[in-house]
């Protein structure tokens, strides 16, 4: 277990959060205020971002609008940030299919319903563009400022029905598919660009599972964890990670790892 007694003695870090007007992504936004720390939150629709303005109050904070489904719209949007920051967190994401109470969802039967029109081809493209190429289209652009800054940790907020191996109950269509993806292109992202710095001082790319939070998908489930809480905990297994570097594997909000990996051959010298 990751204690997060420390992290009110870490100095004051840039903390980029994408995907943060709304759910979990505005809990990050509260807990990294509330530690004084300065945050760039993204966000697709700034005019309607009403609670996350209010909250971007210091003279460093900013607000950027993005469309990580949009590679010119991650150009714009990153072209903002001078340097890298600290720590970047993909809190962006969507299920990629409409929950109906009748009947559980698969993929057999997944739809999108957008503007009353159901498709399935659209839920699975906006899934996979949001969860998985996202991400990839979002750390091709900001790479070369990650790699001019030691140690700067990109948490991808991923969640345990990715894990194929444990798939027993199907369900959650293209959400499970492309978060899937997402870890996949962490792994890559994380042990390519080791490639392209020094190993004490490379960028500490993981994924983190933040569990069932009453928030977004969780919203009034029994047993959902309180999102400020949650936060909280992933808060300080970030810390963890960026420290020492442990990358190798998916972890949990309670400091444990929900997979293993082998250390890449990079790293085993």
């Amino acid at each position: 277990m990751i204690g997060e007694d420390h992290m009110k003695d870490i100095p004051a870090n840039t903390v980029l959060i994408i995907g943060a007007s709304q759910g979990l992504g505005l809990q990050w936004v509260k807990y990294y205020k509330g530690c004084n720390h300065i945050v760039i939150a993204t966000t697709k629709n700034i005019d309607a971002a009403i609670e996350l303005k209010g909250l971007l109050t210091g003279s460093d904070d900013k607000i950027l609008k993005l469309d990580v489904t949009n590679t010119d719209s991650v150009i714009s949007a990153m072209n903002h940030i001078q340097n890298a920051p600290d720590i970047i967190i993909y809190n962006a994401g969507v299920k990629g299919y409409t929950k109906c109470p009748d009947f559980k969802a698969t993929l057999l039967n997944a739809q999108l319903v957008n503007n009353g029109i159901s498709s399935r081809d659209e839920g699975r493209e906006v899934a996979f563009q949001v969860n998985a190429y996202g991400f990839d289209r979002v750390i091709s652009v900001l790479k070369d400022k990650i790699l001019m800054k030691p140690k700067v940790a990109v948490a991808y907020i991923s969640t345990g029905v990715a894990n194929i191996s444990q798939n027993i109950s199907g369900g959650y269509p293209h959400y499970r598919q492309s978060k899937a993806a997402g870890d996949a292109y962490v792994r890559g992202w994380d042990i390519d660009l080791c490639q392209e710095t020094m190993l004490d001082s490379r960028p500490r790319i993981f994924s983190i599972i933040p569990g069932l939070i009453n928030t977004g998908m969780g919203t009034d489930i029994e047993g959902a964890a309180d999102p400020i809480k949650r936060v909280a905990d992933m808060a300080a297994v970030i810390e963890h990670v960026k420290i020492t570097g442990d990358t190798h594997g998916i972890w949990k909000y309670d400091g444990t790892k929900h997979v293993q990996y082998e250390l890449p051959v990079i790293i085993r010298g």
